[in-house]
């Protein structure tokens, strides 16, 4: 049987999990792909994120993803939404 940390560090070792992706990171991809057009803005505003705006980040992201499980990808985006997941 695996433990917890045999199996993290294999898919750190084959590179299926970065270290270094913050939530903030992963909350601009999922807006950059929902709105291309205001990309490099968003990436400048959480570029180098503390620890609060990281989780405000995480917290926002969570929103955006449940909502996409009831209506796709981007769904909020879609129908001109995306406020309901604001801080």
């Amino acid at each position: 049987m695996w433990s917890s940390a045999r199996v993290f560090g294999t898919l750190l070792l084959f590179g299926c999990i970065d270290p270094l992706l913050q939530p903030c990171d992963e909350y601009v991809d999922y807006l950059c792909l929902c709105g291309p057009e205001e990309c490099e803005e968003r990436r400048q505003v959480f570029e180098g994120a503390g620890a609060s705006l990281q989780e405000t980040c995480r917290v926002q992201l969570a929103c955006f993803e449940d909502a996409d499980l009831d209506g796709g990808p981007c769904h909020l985006f879609d129908e001109g939404r995306e406020e309901e997941c604001a801080p």
